[in-house]
């Protein structure tokens, strides 16, 4: 193997890509390998994750981003270089092709195609399928293998206080509103035993570990501490106390408005990810800033709770604390709502019993200031407080205002860890990866003789090098012959409704299996092609198929997205991961019902990512066949060098295989953010801390595998908005295709897609190419002629053309191989004359040329509008009767003319698809009619079919003669016209010029300004009795010469136009010129014209007559009287 892979230093450019992709991906599986061996040894556990990092979230953060982007552009390279070899397998290479080829099919070149594969070896496409199967789990797995675990707490200590509070005044627990602590009513309703002593038992300490207890039934929260645990301060709940007391002076100072978005709205919704404790510094009603006493909060207290509590803390004294208590908030999954067990005690009430503790971060007022009842409205109206030995509290205490809170700050801790399980599914694929490319660089790469044909110039310069004989003398062959496209479906349209549409001739039905031939029979077409749009260049099929993909993935987004809403369509939450947004539900019923295991959810997150993968694929598709159509369009404009994957000449290398980077950047960017936008949409959301947990405090996960505490959380959100956004973007995108097909292609070749086929089929370069030509040799072949039009032959007429053709060339091998490393353009190019000779016998009169490629000096011209015949399979006759006057031109009324099919077994006739300037086709050949019918051979045939005249063994030149008289004609007759000036005037009489004309011709002038400028009307023309008259008055002058420059002439339209310029001789020695643009109007035979217009050149003509009148009057002056 190695002595095969030593030559790749030398290789192309594609085999050492190959080879740089084939040793990074060894080196990534080595790597990836050694990271799984490092994971299992720490954890023991081929299933479980081990920890990278733990610290300040702000780092993990940091470290979280760094490690994604890196196993972004790990598992893009990797991405792309499975892109890479699958391009080069689906490539195919020439023998390939040609295979292809004389099955009659073909193989796409420039763009991926399973199509391929049917004349590729099995191994091919196995490692294909491979290559594409273990792509799979890296979209699913590969950017999930590193994730971060935020700790999101779920409790805080809260305590209400005077601001003399934190500057060291006195204080005694539980606080002035004598709340969070149990009496002997609460003792009783709990049933602790012996609850006959519950004064006794309340002040008792609880020896189990616990100064918090709470019954079933109560909410975390809903804590109940015990006096003797105020009393003692080596307690936990004492110590806190103490521990805000002492050191709130340093904490962070938050406004209201911060405070309460932080401590009542659960930190808006994310739960408590900053701070742990705080101080809410009140001012309450009609006390003094120092604090409150119990007799001025309680002056209406019974004996009996008087007595309870003045054990507890003093009647008299100022206390600077109102409340202190332990907090719980947790999420509720739904939109950034959550629980907060606090949320009584901050002035918000819950209306019913499920939403009692219920907040909704949405509806913060946002008011810069705050201030809340302490006790619910129910507590003071149904004497509850009374109940719970509170009795006599005076109301106007009851409302607190905030003038600001401290909040002692504790960084957030988060974790990064990389998961055992995914990491060992994505070495098994980069490992199925790896072999791939060792066994396709043995195999494939590494061999001199492998050269797909990666590239449109990679095809182009293999087939003018080595000529397809399948496609000889097909120049015309298009896309559209072979594949159904739009332009073919509209027109079978257009036929279903009542249209003339002719179904042959493009060798659709041989190619596409519609019949049993197997063999593709060459033939003459008129050339025809306008400008173009794009849209023509890719098929029907692959339109449907990528727009029903578009379309599906836009249903079942806007059906979620529905779903996600409630069907309000109304986003709700943040942009992005966050835990505001909701949540799948994972277990219906269960207490964490929004937890899962986290390889499920990673799959459920990422599902989303194959399909728009799949569906980019597509769109990145029908971008290339685009881009491939403009690259083959722009040869037809000028010459350009070829793009290939080895360069030689002047052949340019390639720096991408698919698109270029104009077109490709700004796919991969659309990419990459819709990539972004859904994993936005869609994402498995992992905390710790208890805050996104089971209300009732069960654990939440389950044989946990990632380092998690058993109250962690794995969950998989969505944002509403992202998904919008989502569904915006990928909406705008898919319209791209639809707006760049829109656009017309550059220059008028004939359109071939990736079809190699029609690709091949333009590739047949002329034998008379000066490419790689010195001196006289390079023009030895060059044939200058005059034509009326130009007809491109999509084939010659006989074998014996094959050698005219380029086909199959024994002593023009180095003539090709150099027009293939030349810059090249596409158009008619000239011909040996034998070409010629073969097609119509005489090099003078014909009307046929070839497209192909050619270089500079073979001065490649556009082609033009022309018409041809070249048929050995049909007859013509004339019939008795006018069935089919209709479909024929107006000067063929007099007469109808029928096509018969001589290889059918009965000749059938053809006649209603004879259209004017159409080709007649049925199944086989073609035979185009002119400007001039067949009279004279059929004028003496019956209409009788066996009496019609067969014209299978006609030679060449005499199916072409009635078109080249035709132009003949028009030529004479307008050459005669031109100089039968000269004679009129040296002889002073029209005659002359009335031999050309018809009796009802009319000469017209212009331009109109002339006219105008000289008083006459814009139209004004005249007959060629007021023409004599004007021009028998000539006798100061006579006509020299009349040259002329440039004739074109139209066959089908019985028009000329001329350039000419008259040579003026004067009575008196003097000479002058004038120069004229003619355009004159022939009857059927081209013998007469039937209308003159003569353009002027204004300036020039004004000078004359100006000339012409001085001349006059000195005339005049100069007679004797």
């Amino acid at each position: 193997m190695w002595k095969r892979l030593s030559p790749l230093l030398r290789a192309p450019s594609w085999k050492r890509t190959a080879a740089i992709n084939t040793v990074g991906i060894i080196i990534l599986w080595a790597f990836l390998l050694s990271i799984l061996i490092y994971g299992c040894i720490r954890t023991g556990r081929l299933e479980s994750a081990f920890i990278l990092y733990e610290g300040p979230c702000s780092r993990s953060n940091t470290y979280n981003l760094l490690l994604h982007l890196v196993l972004n552009i790990i598992s893009t390279l990797v991405l792309s270089s499975s892109s890479f070899f699958m391009q080069i397998l689906s490539a195919p290479t020439r023998s390939e092709l040609d295979t292809a080829h004389a099955r009659s099919s073909w193989v796409h070149i420039g763009v991926p195609s399973l199509r391929n594969f049917l004349y590729q070896r099995p191994l091919k496409l196995a490692c294909w399928l491979l290559l594409a199967c273990s792509s799979i789990p890296l979209h699913l797995f590969f950017n999930s293998l590193v994730f971060e675990v935020r700790n999101v707490r779920a409790t805080f200590g809260m305590t209400i206080a005077a601001e003399s509070f934190v500057h060291g005044a006195k204080y005694f627990a539980p606080g002035a509103s004598l709340w969070n602590t149990a009496v002997p009513y609460n003792c009783s309703i709990l049933g602790l035993p012996g609850h006959e002593k519950n004064d006794k038992l309340c002040r008792q300490s609880n020896d189990d570990d616990s100064s918090i207890w709470r019954s079933e039934g109560y909410a975390p929260g809903e804590e109940l501490i015990f006096p003797a645990m105020w009393m003692n301060e080596s307690s936990a709940t004492a110590a806190n106390l103490t521990l805000a007391a002492t050191t709130a002076s340093n904490w962070d100072r938050l406004d209201p408005d911060a405070c309460r978005k932080e401590f009542l709205y659960c930190g808006d919704g994310k739960g408590m990810e900053d701070y742990t404790n705080v101080v809410l510094v009140v001012n309450a009603s009609n006390s003094p800033a120092s604090g409150w006493s119990r007799k001025q909060v309680f002056p209406s207290m019974s004996n009996a709770d008087s007595t309870f509590w003045k054990a507890i803390l003093p009647e008299e004294e100022s206390n600077s604390l109102w409340l202190h208590t332990n907090c719980v908030v947790m999420s509720t999954f739904e939109g950034g709502k959550c629980r907060n067990s606090c949320k009584s005690n901050l002035g918000l009430e819950g209306l019913t019993t499920d939403d009692i503790d219920i907040v909704d971060p949405s509806s913060n007022p946002h008011d810069t200031a705050w201030s809340f009842p302490f006790w619910s409205q129910k507590s003071l109206k149904e004497g509850i407080l009374d109940a719970q030995m509170r009795s006599g509290f005076d109301a106007r205490y009851d409302q607190l205002d905030v003038s600001y809170c401290l909040a002692e700050r504790a960084p957030q801790r988060c974790q990064i860890g990389v998961s055992n399980a995914l990491l060992m599914a994505i070495v098994v694929c980069v490992s199925v990866k790896a072999v791939n490319c060792i066994l396709l660089m043995a195999r494939f790469v590494s061999r001199e003789d492998n050269h797909p044909l990666v590239t449109l110039g990679d095809a182009v310069e293999s087939l003018l090098r080595l000529p397809d004989p399948t496609t000889a003398r097909m120049c015309t062959l298009e896309m559209r012959d072979i594949h159904v496209t739009w332009d073919r479906l509209l027109s079978r349209f257009r036929s279903s409704k009542g249209a003339e549409y002719s179904e042959a001739a493009e060798g659709a039905q041989l190619l596409s299996g519609e019949h049993s031939h197997r063999h593709v029979s060459p033939q003459a077409r008129q050339w025809r092609r306008e400008s173009s749009r794009y849209y023509l260049v890719v098929t029907v099929g692959s339109w449907l198929r990528a727009y029903a993909i578009f379309v599906t993935v836009l249903i079942v987004a806007l059906y979620y997205f529905s779903k996600a809403t409630g069907g309000t369509f109304r986003i709700s939450g943040d942009f992005g991961i966050s835990g505001k947004n909701k949540f799948v539900t994972q277990d219906q019923g269960s207490s964490d019902a929004y937890s899962g295991d986290f390889i499920r959810m990673v799959f459920l997150a990422n599902v989303a990512q194959c399909v728009l993968s799949i569906s980019y694929l597509n769109f990145n598709s029908l971008i290339t066949r685009l881009s491939l159509a403009k690259e083959w369009a722009l040869m037809g404009t000028g010459f350009r060098p070829l793009r290939v994957t080895d360069p030689e000449g002047e052949q340019v290398s390639t720096h991408f295989l698919g698109l270029p980077y104009s077109w490709s950047v700004p796919c991969i960017a659309l990419g990459i953010l819709l990539h972004w936008l859904v994993s936005n949409s869609c994402y498995v959301f992992m905390t710790d801390g208890g805050f996104y947990g089971s209300w009732t405090r069960s654990p939440t996960m389950r044989d946990n595998s990632l380092g998690l505490s058993d109250f962690g959380f794995v969950g998989l959100g969505y944002s509403t908005t992202a998904i919008m956004v989502s569904i915006i973007v990928f909406a705008v995108a898919i319209c791209f295709p639809l707006v760049l097909s829109a656009r017309k292609l550059p220059g008028n070749m004939v359109i071939v897609g990736s079809n190699s086929l029609a690709i091949a089929a333009s590739c047949h370069a002329s034998a008379a190419s000066t490419a790689g030509r010195r001196g006289p040799s390079a023009t030895e072949h060059e044939v200058t002629r005059e034509t009326t039009g130009l007809m491109s032959v999509k084939n010659g007429c006989e074998e014996s053309l094959t050698m005219a053709v380029g086909d199959t060339h024994t002593t023009g091998n180095d003539t090709l191989t150099e027009l293939s490393k030349s810059k090249v353009k596409w158009g008619v190019v000239k011909m040996p004359l034998e070409f010629y000779e073969q097609v119509s016998g005489d090099l003078d009169d014909i009307a046929v040329g070839h497209l192909s490629f050619g270089v500079e000096t073979d001065h490649v011209q556009g082609p033009v509008h022309a018409f041809s015949a070249c048929s050995t399979s049909f007859v013509v006759y004339r019939l008795p009767f006018t069935v089919y006057r209709e479909t024929l031109p107006n000067r063929y009324r007099p007469d109808s003319y029928m096509l018969l099919d001589l290889r059918q077994p009965a000749p059938r006739p053809l006649a209603k698809d004879m259209l004017n300037g159409i080709q007649l086709t049925y199944k086989y050949e073609a035979l185009f009619l002119t400007s001039i019918p067949f009279t004279k051979q059929l004028d003496k045939r019956d209409g009788h079919p066996d009496s019609a005249i067969s014209i299978a063994n006609c030679p060449r030149s005499q199916l072409l003669s009635t078109m080249s008289s035709l132009a003949q004609a028009i030529e004479t007759t307008t050459k005669g016209f031109l100089k039968s000036y000269v004679d009129a005037s040296q002889t002073k009489s029209m005659e002359a010029l009335a031999a050309y004309l018809t009796d009802d011709c009319r000469r017209h002038v212009g331009p109109p300004a002339f006219l105008i400028a000289r008083g006459a009307p814009p139209d004004y023309s005249m007959s060629n009795e007021e023409y004599a008259a004007e021009f028998n008055g000539m006798e100061h002058y006579q006509f020299d010469d009349h040259v002329l420059y440039d004739l074109v002439v139209d066959t089908q339209k019985l028009r000329a136009a001329a350039r000419s310029e008259i040579l003026v001789k004067f009575n008196s020695g003097e000479t002058a010129s004038r120069n004229f643009v003619w355009f004159l109007d022939f009857n059927e035979d081209g013998s007469k014209i039937v209308k003159v217009y003569q353009h002027n050149d204004v300036e020039e003509a004004n000078k004359w007559l100006d000339g012409m009148k001085t001349r006059k009057r000195e005339a005049a002056n100069a007679r004797p009287e």
